[in-house]
Formats: structure tokens, C-alpha cells, sequence
């Protein structure tokens, strides 16, 4: 062989290939002194010896392949962070030679630019300007070849907070009371475009109403005079920010007070003051004020104002309805005042009261009332009655888990016929009543009784620990508990006349106190409390068994709902009762929700006195709502609601990239049935798709990459893997099917093996071997021996297969076996002398042989092959010949059979499983323990499963035949099987030949659709050794008329058995005319054959 490099450097080498005529001695030692100097001659010469002639040439050389490429894992980042570090990898083969690896970063697809700061290199910094998800490729050349790979970057936008801006300060002059606000907030639209604001007030002298307070630019109305401040807060579901707002009501130059009043008993009588102050703010006497009343029970009225500007001015309400009373005063002045409310009910019940203020102070734990009036209370709160921590049998209907244990402080809330609608706790500025800081405190309650008649009234009062009761308006005490009360006999805060008192320490006390009330009316009243430490902890006061309704009530429901996803929406609904039991139509209601979600909700009642409520929480947490409203001149409250937000963390999309799949060629497209859902997180956020290739051995093309369903198409033949990859703007997933683009079917790799010798009249062994692609699909592979030439007849046997000598069971039946279902290393196996009372063949278990004759430890293994039918037991069973018999171990325990591929080929499988007298859980075939070749199936009593496939194996590969537990001890009454293993290729074969001489046998494979096919030369001797000679008849040649000859250089070789003279002769097989062979020039040659066969392509030869 001689080599070249590209700069033309030249080396030789020589190999020698010596093929004696025999195997005796001298030949061996002839032939080796000739081969090397052979050998010698080529090595020092670089040619062959005269006389050889080259079989072969060409050049030697690698192939040249792409780099290889590696863009590094996906990665994200979150903004302000805008870079990331790229660490990809590239190598090559150093071909082209002298070429250089050149590599270079690029931007396939994504919302922005993107800076590389090197982007020749393999790792770099990527900076991007926009979030978004990029795919950046890492591309490798070598200046004839190239490959890329791509990886994702996701870039994502952090969240800022709101921008609120609450707008201008406002100074607004009586009678005007409203003033426009002109909020006006913004936001990133992360973590979702759900932008919530709302309106509330931060401090001011009285009450503000929002026209809308869910809207940055809406309207505020305003009931006292003072300076307010007004917060606009927003939220974008994750980040909140505020801004206030100070807003100022100028003095009125004409006032009239109150402002409202009611619920007032039809009948009687309501007083109002006007008071008229100058510019300066001094008062005007004097003057005469005109009174309007409008409404229900309209009239006219006029006072002078006194010394201090007053004037006053009553009126009795004779019809049940709603009165706005107005003053004015004549010029120069020409001032008008505020309206006044006065509402008048006829009463539903004998007693009820308005909304009770509770003020909470901290105590000293003693358990008496001794709150001085200087003191500020912890915090401040509304309720529509005294029913506190009841106790059993004081409310019916009490509500779950609120007694005198229950802590913090909770009322019982009633609608207006005293039904119970749900609970208020004590708290507020961070604080709950009974417990913390306030676990000992004190409390002033304060409202009014409406009245509907004269007489007297008993209050039941229900304490643990002291109380102190006061009632003004001209009501007096009859009778009742009056112990340790004020030294005063008045209220300490409202300065009332006390009618009773238990104001002592101790554990729960039932006092009785009775009141007269001169008239119908409105009764001013004080309940002063004081709890010490420990349990209990109650107040109640009660009439007549029953709590004291409001005398207007707010129902809101439901009372207790269940917890909500974020970003859900819950409905809620206010129910509006009068003092007198009607329903209030066309009412305007407040829904003020406190917590994480706080905002305020405004709704006008209906016909039947209902308003509905709906809002979407966008923060996990719980929050409060509790609805109120002006009923009957009296600002109502209702029950407490508490709704609960459950967090809802953005997940991850679900991606499916689809099956797997295998086109025939290159020509076809795949279909690609992706899918991609979401949680819907984050709000706002839009899920979007894109399929890029990870790998592959060529370029893929996506007929719409943005789809989940779309087609490919490839390149070229190969292992292709795709990404479908899935981002809902925060979060990705990724999910990849692999794509086998098969190459057109190749026919058979078919080797006949080496030519050989043998004597006629001897078996010979045909070792072929044949390979193939594993196409056409379904397609087997078979293959068969013939004789091509030879002077006889060469009879071909396939060699035979005795597949159950490759069964686990027969030649180690310690092998692996099966308990449970969990593949397990089986122990030893015990031979079972019992059986060859059934069974020719031994049988095996775990069981002790002592314990005979029928195995207590299983599994049991037997083999029917005694050649026929076999019938026992009761009832009868027949066992077909060659059924291997297996019995499971304890319940659900199966057993398995082993049967491991002596040689690679094709194999055709068929057998049954047979039922026998129980069912069994299962029964199936497994290739190499993992691979399900026949899917799990019952056999029932008597039942045959039958299988028949071709699988093609590698030496080595095993079929587990596995059997499930029949539930019984006995052997024949589970389950068993055969089967027939047989090769479906006859590339093993023996061979015998009749006549001496040159045969050609061809081995030719077919895998269903192509054939191929390979010769060997086998050299028949006859009985006394002698070989025929070997015989060349050289190269094909090929001549132009008129040259009319050629040479003819051929060969002859010989044994030199039996001794005679070889003779050689030309002539003609076959052509169009006539040929003419000259005088042959003939040597016959008795020493061996001598080949120079150096490597790598080339040979010579005589």
C-alpha cells in the first residue's frame, strides 16, 4: 500500500497473505521464507515484485463532518436585570484541514434587540431591551460545514406599583355639599391589565358619600362642616399605592339642626334649631327665620332668632313617612340653611332601638365599671343590638361557635323582627375586645329606645362581671337589681338617670330592670360594661325573651359563604327593613369592604327592598363587608361578612408536544398535535406557543410555529426532536416528540462468510449472517441457501432450533423468577422428585421436598412432555403436550419464564396460555422485562389466550412469558403455557456435497420488499484429500475494432495430489462468433498460492 499527505509526503506498507497448497511441514516452512521475502522486497521497494499486477486503487482520506454545537440550557431573567450569560460550546474535527472553527450568536426570534458583547464567542453577555421570550442561536462553521443550536431566554417585566394622583385640594360653602373629584391613576399592566381604585375617607367631622367610589373621577357628598382628607388608593392585584386628597366645608351662615332625626313615633313631636351667625361669625338677633317642612307632613313656621342667633321651631309628625325641613332668613342676609331629615314610623314592635355606638377602653381587670370620661377609647364601632356572647338559651338561633367562652367580644346581629342574621366581633384600629391587649376591658354603649306606648318595660340583662344602665328622656326606674351604682345616680358619659346596676365582679349574673316611659317616643339610654379577666364574657339584654330589634335593619347575606378563588366573583345581598316592618324601596345602600380587597360598593334597593352586591377579589386573604344606609333617619349597619380570597399561584402552562412519530422518508410531513392550556395567570396574560427544533441531523420546517397543531417537514432522514414550548407572559413549559424520519428501505446486509474446505461426503456448517434496517414497516426478514455452481449436488438442511434449551426454567432453574409485582432474583430452586409421577421432565420450588407430595412454597414449575394429552385431577383436566405449568405464590403473586435469544435474527413466537380450573389475575409476555409484547390479560377457567408474533432480537434479548396466581395450592389449577420459538431466517445451515470439486453457494435475504444476496466458494476434495485445482482466468478485458486480439493471462494452482501433471485449457463459453486461441504459454505452478495483500484498498497477485 502506498499514502500520501496534501504535502505530497509518499509512505509504503506491505502485508502478506500466504495460502499453503497443504498443511505439512515443509510446505508451511517453503511458504513462510517465501512470504517474507515477498514482504521484504514490497517494504524496501514500495511496489510488488515483477509479475504482480494491482487489484485496486484510490485515494485515502477522512470525511470531513459538520461541528458540533451546543447553545447551553434555557435560562430567565426578570427586569431591571436585562442580561444574561450564554456559555455555549462548540468542536470540530479539524477538517477542512487548515480551516479555522468560526462561531457566531444571532437572534431568531423574540420582541426586542438583543446586544451580544461578543458575539463571535462561544460565551458571551446577551443584553435585551424588551421583555419577552427570545430564541437566540449559536451557530458553528468550519468553512464547509455548519450546524447551529438554539436555547431560550424568557425575559420577564417586574412589576411596578400604581401611579394615583387624588387631584387638587377643595373648599366648597354651604348650602353646596358635594364637590367633583378628579382622581386619576395608571399602571404597567403587570401582573394584568385588572387595575382596581376606590375612594375612602381618611378623617373629617362627618360622614362622606361616594357616588361611585370604585371610580378615580366621581362625585363626594359631605353632611358636616369641617376639612376632610380623601384617599384614592389602587391596586394592580399585587402592588398597591395611594394618594389624599384635603377637601374643606366652609360654616354655614344659617344652620338648622339636627341635621336628621328618627325614627320618630307617629304623634309625637320633633325640635330643630336654626342658628344665623354674620360673615364674621358673629350671631344676628333678631331676625325672623321662615321654617318649611315638606313631605309627609307638611307645614309652614316662622321664629326670631334670640340673643346667641337661635331660633326655634317644633312640629308633631301625625303621618308615618319623611319630613326635609329647611330655614331661611330674609334679606340682607338672604341666607339658606342645610336641610333637616325627620322621619316618623309607627312601630312594629313595643320596643326598639336605633344603631348602638360601642366605645372600647382598656380596664384595669377588676371587673367594675369605673372608665373615666376623659379616657379615649382603643376604638370605636356600631352595632343594631346587645346581644353579646349570649348565652345558651338567650338567643335562639344563635349562631355556631359564639357563646360567653367566645372571644373576641361578638354580637349577635337581629334584623327587625328579631331574627338572627348573623355576628358583628368587636374590633377595629388593630384591636379585638376579650382578647390581646383589650383581654380585660370596658364599654360604653349608647343609643335610643323607640317606644311605640306608654307603661312599663322590663330589660333582662345577662353580665359577666359589671354593668351600669341609664335611661334619659323622662323615663324612670320601678324596680329592679340597683347594685354599686355611680354615687352621682347619672350615667358617667351621658349624664342619664341610672335605673340599674350590678356593677360587681363575679361570673354570670341574670338582673332584671324595670322602666316606666311617660309616652310614646324616643329614650336616650346608656349600658356601661366592664369585664374583668377570664372567662365568662357576655352581655345581652333582652325583653320578653327576645333581643331589642333595630328599628331599621340591614340584612346582608349570605352570612357565612364559602371561600372563593382569587379572581372569582362573589355576590352579596342587603336585605332594607323600616322601623315599622316595611321593606324600603329605592333605598341607597353602601357595601364598605374591609382587608386586602377593601374598596367601597354603592346599589339602590329594589321595589322589595333588596340590593345586590358583586365584586372579584384580587388579593388572597379574608376580607369584611358589612352594608349601611340611611333607614328612617338613622344610619343603619349590618352584619359582618367575611369573605375569604384563596391565593391562586400562577402555575406553569400544560404542554403536550403529542406521540412520537415515524415517517417513511424525507418526503413526508409530520402532523403535529401539540396542546397547551393555562390557569388563566396572570390576569391579562395571553398563552402563546412556538415549536423549534432541539435536535436533529438537518433543518425542519414548521408550516405555522405559532400553532400548537401544525405540520414539519425535514431535510433529510434522522432522529428529529421538537419543542413545543408554551408561555403565558411569566411562566413557560416545555414539552418534546421525537420525529423519526426514516431513510428508503435498503435492502438485506447479507455475508455469506469465508470460503472453506471439506471432503465430500462430510457435513459442512454454513455460518451466514444477515442484517437489516428494520424496513418496510411490519416487514420480516428472510432468508435462504442455494447452490449457485459446482460440478454435484449440494444438499442444504436449515439448521434446527430446539427453542426450549433456551428456556430459563429447564437449564437454571434458579434463574429470574417473579413474586408479587416486582421483578425479583429468584434463590434457589428444589427439585421436586413428585413430579415424575405427572411428568417426564423434573419440577422445581422453594418448598422443602419433605413437605411432599404437593409444594407448600411456591412457585411450582412442571413440563408436560411425555408427547400426548394428559388427563387428572377432579374435575379432569387435560394437559396438552409441551405446557409448562405454573403455580404463583401467595395471593396476587405471578411467576415468569425466561427465554433468552441464543443468536440476533427474527423469530416467529406462537403458543397459547391455558386456563385450568381457576382464573387467573393476568397473564402477558415481556421483552427484555420491559416491553409489552402481549398486553396483560385474565385467563379463566378452560380458556385459551393465543399469540403469534415475529419479533426481531438481539443475542442476548429475553421473552418473559409471565403468569398470574389461580388463588390455590395445586398446580393444575393455575395457569399454563406453550410455546414455539422458531428462527424465521435460514442463515444457519449445514451442507453436503456429492462430488468433488468448486461450489458456489449464494445466501440471499429478503426483507418484504428487497433482495440481496452474497456467494461463498467452497472446495470439495475427494476422499484421498486431493483438492481440484484452483484456476483464474484474469481480468475482464475489452478491445476496439479492428484490433482483433487480446492476452490472455490466467493462472492455475494445484496440491500436487495425486501427482500427475495438470493440464490447462482455453475455450469458449459463449459469444456472437467465433474466437481462435493461439499456442498457450503454460507453466504449471505446484507451490502454493502467495498473495501480497498489503492494507487499505490495495493487491496484488499471480
Amino acid at each position: 500500500m502506498s499514502a500520501a499527505d496534501p504535502a505530497g509526503n509518499t509512505g509504503y506498507a506491505c502485508r502478506t497473505v500466504v495460502v499453503p497448497h497443504s498443511q505439512s511441514k515443509a510446505d508451511l516452512g517453503a511458504v513462510a521464507a517465501q512470504a517474507r521475502a515477498v514482504q521484504d522486497y514490497c517494504q524496501a521497494n514500495g511496489a510488488a515484485p515483477r509479475g504482480y499486477f494491482p487489484l485496486a486503487e484510490g485515494p485515502l482520506s477522512q470525511v470531513n463532518r459538520p461541528p458540533f454545537v451546543d447553545a447551553g440550557p434555557d435560562k430567565t431573567v426578570t427586569l431591571p436585570v436585562d442580561n444574561v450569560t450564554l456559555v455555549g460550546t462548540a468542536a470540530d474535527d479539524g477538517l477542512p484541514v487548515g480551516s479555522r472553527l468560526a462561531v457566531a450568536w444571532s437572534k431568531v426570534s423574540g420582541p426586542g434587540q438583543v446586544t451580544f458583547g461578543s458575539q463571535d464567542a462561544t460565551t458571551t453577555i446577551a443584553t435585551f431591551v424588551a421583555a419577552g421570550l427570545y430564541v437566540l442561536r449559536l451557530t458553528a462553521s468550519d468553512s464547509a460545514l455548519s450546524s447551529s443550536a438554539d436555547v431560550s431566554v424568557n425575559v420577564i417585566q417586574a412589576n411596578r406599583p400604581p401611579t394615583v394622583n387624588a387631584g387638587s385640594d377643595q373648599t366648597i360653602v354651604p348650602p353646596v355639599d358635594t364637590v367633583t373629584l378628579k382622581g386619576v391613576v395608571a399602571d404597567d399592566g403587570l401582573p394584568s391589565d385588572s387595575l382596581t381604585s376606590s375612594w375612602s375617607m381618611v378623617s373629617g367631622p362627618g360622614t362622606v358619600v361616594f357616588a361611585n367610589p370604585a371610580s378615580p373621577h366621581t362625585t363626594a357628598t359631605f353632611t358636616a362642616q369641617g376639612t376632610y382628607v380623601l384617599r384614592l388608593a389602587a391596586s394592580d392585584g399585587e402592588l398597591q399605592a395611594s394618594d389624599d386628597v384635603a377637601v374643606a366645608v366652609e360654616a354655614m351662615l344659617l344652620s338648622l339642626e339636627p341635621a336628621r332625626a328618627g325614627p320618630n313615633v307617629r304623634g309625637t313631636s320633633q325640635s330643630l334649631k336654626a342658628t344665623l351667625k354674620g360673615r364674621s361669625g358673629n350671631p344676628m338677633p333678631g331676625v325672623a327665620i321662615a321654617f318649611g317642612v315638606t313631605g309627609a307632613n307638611a307645614q309652614t313656621a316662622s321664629a326670631t332668632t334670640d340673643g346667641a342667633g337661635v331660633a326655634t321651631f317644633a312640629y308633631s309628625g301625625a303621618a308615618a313617612g319623611t319630613d326635609t325641613v329647611r330655614a331661611s332668613a330674609p334679606a340682607p342676609e338672604a341666607a339658606e340653611s342645610n336641610p333637616a331629615t325627620i322621619s316618623w314610623i309607627a312601630p312594629s314592635r313595643p320596643i326598639a332601638t336605633t344603631t348602638i355606638l360601642g366605645r372600647f377602653f382598656s380596664a384595669d381587670g377588676t371587673g367594675v365599671f369605673n372608665t373615666r370620661t376623659d379616657e379615649v377609647p382603643v376604638f370605636s364601632q356600631t352595632f343594631p343590638d346587645l346581644l353579646f356572647n349570649p348565652p345558651d338559651g338567650v338567643v335562639p338561633g344563635r349562631p355556631p361557635g359564639v357563646d360567653e367562652t367566645t372571644r373576641p367580644f361578638t354580637d349577635v346581629a337581629t334584623d327587625g323582627a328579631g331574627n338572627v342574621s348573623g355576628a358583628i366581633a368587636a374590633e377595629g384600629n388593630g384591636a379585638q375586645a376579650g382578647t390581646g391587649s383589650l383581654e380585660s376591658f370596658s364599654s360604653v354603649f349608647t343609643g335610643q329606645f323607640v317606644v311605640a306606648a306608654a307603661g312599663e318595660v322590663t330589660f333582662a340583662i345577662q353580665s359577666a362581671d359589671g354593668f351600669v344602665f341609664g335611661v334619659g328622656g323622662g323615663a324612670s326606674r320601678v324596680r329592679g337589681t340597683l347594685t354599686n351604682p355611680p354615687a352621682s345616680g347619672l350615667t358617667p358619659f351621658e349624664g342619664l338617670a341610672i335605673v340599674g346596676a350590678a356593677n360587681l365582679a363575679g361570673g354570670l349574673v341574670a338582673a332584671t330592670v324595670t322602666v316606666h316611659f311617660p309616652a310614646p317616643g324616643v329614650y336616650p339610654y346608656e349600658l356601661d360594661y366592664a369585664e374583668g379577666v377570664g372567662d365568662p364574657l357576655s352581655l345581652t339584654m333582652t325583653v320578653n325573651g327576645q333581643g331589642i330589634a333595630p328599628a331599621g335593619s340591614l340584612v346582608l347575606s349570605p352570612a357565612a359563604p364559602a371561600p372563593t378563588l382569587v379572581g372569582e366573583e362573589q355576590t352579596l345581598t342587603v336585605q332594607a327593613v323600616d322601623g315599622s316592618g316595611a321593606s324600603v324601596a329605592g333605598l341607597p345602600i353602601e357595601l364598605i369592604i374591609t382587608g386586602p380587597n377593601a374598596l367601597q360598593l354603592h346599589a339602590v334597593a329594589d321595589a322589595l327592598g333588596r340590593a345586590t352586591f358583586r365584586y372579584s377579589g384580587a388579593t388572597p386573604g379574608t376580607d369584611q363587608a358589612q352594608a349601611t344606609a340611611l333607614v328612617t333617619g338613622m344610619i343603619a349597619f349590618s352584619n359582618t361578612v367575611a369573605l375569604t380570597w384563596q391565593d391562586r399561584i400562577n402555575q406553569p402552562p400544560v404542554v403536550g408536544a403529542g406521540p412520537d412519530q415515524t415517517l417513511a422518508s424525507s418526503f413526508d410531513t409530520a402532523t403535529l398535535t401539540g396542546s397547551a392550556s393555562d390557569d388563566g395567570l396572570p390576569f391579562g396574560g395571553v398563552l402563546t406557543v412556538s415549536w423549534s427544533m432541539v435536535s436533529g441531523p438537518g433543518a425542519v420546517s414548521f408550516a405555522d410555529p405559532g400553532s400548537a397543531v401544525t405540520t414539519a417537514s425535514f431535510d433529510r432522514a434522522g432522529v428529529y426532536v421538537l419543542r413545543l414550548t408554551a408561555t403565558d407572559t411569566q411562566l413557560f413549559s416545555t414539552s418534546d416528540v421525537t420525529v423519526t424520519v426514516n431513510a428508503p428501505n435498503q435492502p438485506p446486509v447479507v455475508d455469506a462468510g469465508p470460503g472453506q474446505t471439506v471432503t465430500a461426503g462430510q457435513i459442512l456448517t454454513l455460518d451466514g449472517t444477515v442484517t437489516d434496517d428494520g424496513l418496510p414497516a411490519g416487514g420480516t426478514l428472510t432468508s435462504s441457501w442455494s447452490q449457485v455452481s459446482g460440478p454435484g449436488t449440494a444438499a442444504i438442511t436449515a439448521a434446527g432450533y430446539d427453542a426450549r434449551k433456551d428456556f430459563s426454567l429447564a437449564s437454571n432453574p434458579a434463574g429470574t423468577w417473579s413474586y408479587g409485582y416486582e421483578l425479583t432474583t429468584g434463590g434457589t430452586f428444589l427439585r421436586m422428585p413428585v413430579a415424575s409421577s405427572y411428568f417426564t421432565m423434573p419440577s422445581w420450588s422453594r418448598g422443602d421436598p419433605a413437605m411432599l407430595p404437593f409444594p407448600f412454597y411456591y412457585p411450582f414449575v412442571a413440563f408436560n412432555d411425555k408427547g400426548g394429552p394428559y388427563t387428572f385431577g377432579v374435575p379432569a383436566e387435560t394437559l396438552p403436550a409441551d405446557l409448562l405449568l405454573m403455580i404463583g405464590g401467595a395471593d396476587s403473586a405471578r411467576s415468569v419464564v425466561r427465554w433468552t435469544a441464543p443468536h440476533s435474527g427474527s423469530f416467529r413466537v406462537e403458543g397459547r396460555f391455558q386456563g385450568l380450573i381457576y382464573s387467573t389475575t393476568d397473564a402477558t409476555i415481556l421483552l427484555n422485562s420491559g416491553t409489552t409484547i402481549l398486553p396483560t390479560t385474565p385467563v379463566g377457567p378452560h380458556q385459551t389466550v393465543g399469540f403469534s408474533f415475529v419479533q426481531a432480537l438481539s443475542a442476548g434479548d429475553t421473552l418473559d412469558f409471565i403468569l398470574g396466581d389461580g388463588g390455590n395450592g395445586n398446580f393444575a389449577d393455575n395457569t399454563g403455557f406453550n410455546a414455539t420459538i422458531t428462527p424465521t431466517s435460514a442463515d444457519h445451515a449445514t451442507v453436503i456435497f456429492d462430488t468433488p470439486g468448486v461450489y458456489t453457494l449464494r445466501l440471499s435475504a429478503n426483507d418484504g420488499e428487497l433482495t440481496s444476496s452474497a456467494d461463498v466458494q467452497v472446495i470439495v476434495g475427494a476422499t484421498n484429500g486431493n483438492l481440484p485445482p484452483v484456476v483464474s482466468a484474469g481480468p475482464d478485458q475489452v478491445v476496439s475494432l479492428p484490433t482483433n486480439s487480446v492476452s490472455l493471462h490466467g493462472s492455475v494452482a494445484d496440491d500436487g495430489i495425486p501427482g500427475g501433471a495438470v493440464t490447462a485449457e482455453w475455450s469458449r463459453v459463449s459469444g456472437p462468433g467465433d474466437v481462435t486461441f493461439g499456442v498457450p504459454s503454460f507453466e504449471p505452478v505446484t507451490a502454493p498460492n502467495l498473495d501480497c495483500l498489503p492494507a487499505h484498498g490495495w493487491s496484488y497477485g499471480f
